[in-house]
């Protein structure tokens, strides 16, 4: 017997949304660049997930690569040298 594969092989909007960690709107603008293929059906949007696969390894346009955490500003000390004088 074949193993079947436990990702359906189209997701929704949401579902590649959630998939890649950003917003409905953002999967909306992948699509439009071309940078994400997708196929209408009727009026759904479906996305194909071996798309999405290879799309979750890389940077969303406004964040951090997917895995690794966003780098945080330490906080700033007053200077002793401002305070002396």
């Amino acid at each position: 017997m074949t193993e079947r594969n436990d990702l359906p092989a189209l997701a929704t909007r949401s579902e590649a949304a959630a998939t890649l960690r950003v917003s409905v709107r953002t999967v909306d603008r992948l699509i439009a660049s071309g940078d994400l293929p997708a196929s209408k059906h009727g009026r759904s949007v479906r996305i194909p997930v071996s798309a999405l696969m290879s799309s979750a390894g890389t940077a969303p346009a406004d964040g951090p690569p997917v895995g690794e955490a966003s780098p945080i500003a330490s906080p700033t000390t007053p200077s002793t040298d401002a305070a002396a004088g």
